[in-house]
Parts: C-alpha cells; sequence; structure tokens
C-alpha cells in the first residue's frame, strides 16, 4: 500500500507542477516547496488525496510541515487509514 501511495502522490505532485521530466526527478524524499509546490498546489493535492483515499485532514492537521514530501505526506495517510479502518 505504500508503494501505491507514494506512486499517486509523486505522479499528482508531477501532473501539478507541469514540468517535463520532473516525474523522474522527484523522490519521497524531494522537498516538495523546493520543487515548485506553492500552498495552492498543495490544497489541490490535498483534495486529490483526501478524495482518492476518503480521508479528511482537520484544520489544525494542515500545517505545511506535515506535507513537506512525499514520505511526510504518504505516513500521513497510513495513520488516517489505520485509524478509519
Amino acid at each position: 500500500m505504500e508503494k501505491d501511495i507514494h506512486r499517486f502522490l509523486l505522479d499528482r505532485v508531477a501532473d501539478l507542477l507541469g514540468k517535463p521530466g520532473v516525474r523522474e526527478e522527484l523522490t519521497v524524499a524531494s522537498s516538495l516547496a523546493d520543487e515548485g509546490i506553492d500552498s495552492v498546489m498543495l490544497v489541490n493535492l490535498i483534495v486529490q488525496i483526501e478524495q482518492k483515499y476518503e480521508v479528511f485532514f482537520e484544520d489544525d492537521e494542515l500545517l505545511a510541515e506535515n506535507f513537506m514530501t512525499v514520505e511526510q505526506i504518504t505516513k500521513q495517510i497510513l495513520e488516517k487509514l489505520s485509524i478509519e479502518a
């Protein structure tokens, strides 16, 4: 499941950035801010996560430090899925 989430997130981030070849450069440890993800793109990504995995992020969870890398976001998703399962 973790690898599937990584793949989904890396694909979505690459789509949001819209830069040719960026998908091949991204890793689960890449800083999304350094790659060019801004707050609007991050909100878009969070909405896609909530729809895909049927999870909901509370306002107090929507901190930039919780969404800095694909690895951190994956951890958040897995925690939500284990709580809601």
